[in-house]
């Protein structure tokens, strides 16, 4: 049985793992579907895919305060919904701005080529944390130095968007 709370030294089940990860797809789906659509009509893409950029990395850097035997609640789940809040921000504004300026009839190729770009960066993402991770010492302190270093990555590429000036 999934619980919120596992007692230390337990690990979810698959199940448990996926439903523990429901209030981040909960709050992407309902961003992107609600918010984000109006927010584009008042901000740039380049404005919101900066804000998500940073929400996310927030919330990622969130779990460096999870203790050893930590809450889901306290400790999970706030970084989770943050990191949530981004995606659901970021991924309409980047098809919004991959699509723009492109004739109607490339948009396939144009979404393709994004969605790939986003597959790409996100292997390379997995596998730079996980060679990051295994320079830390202990297993939690390898893991923080992992959720520092994804912080910092998301921080810098908000920064990067936030300085490409579009002719």
């Amino acid at each position: 049985m999934w619980t919120i709370r596992q007692p230390a030294g337990t690990f979810y089940s698959p199940v448990g793992s996926g439903l523990a990860l429901v209030p981040m797809s909960l709050t992407v789906f309902l961003t992107a579907t609600f918010a984000t659509g109006r927010l584009l009509t008042k901000y740039s893409p380049r404005a919101l895919m900066v804000t998500g950029i940073l929400l996310i990395g927030a919330g990622t850097a969130l779990w460096m305060t999870t203790p050893q035997h930590g809450n889901y609640l306290l400790h999970v789940m706030p970084g989770l919904v943050i990191s949530g809040l981004g995606q659901g921000l970021n991924f309409p504004s980047m098809t919004t701005s991959g699509l723009s300026g492109v004739p109607e009839h490339q948009h396939a190729v144009a979404g393709a080529v994004n969605v790939v770009a986003q597959q790409i960066g996100s292997s390379a993402g997995v596998a730079v944390l996980v060679l990051v991770a295994a320079t830390g010492g202990t297993q939690l302190g390898s893991y923080h130095l992992a959720y520092l270093a994804a912080g910092a990555a998301c921080g810098i590429g908000a920064l990067g968007i936030a300085m490409v000036w579009r002719t």
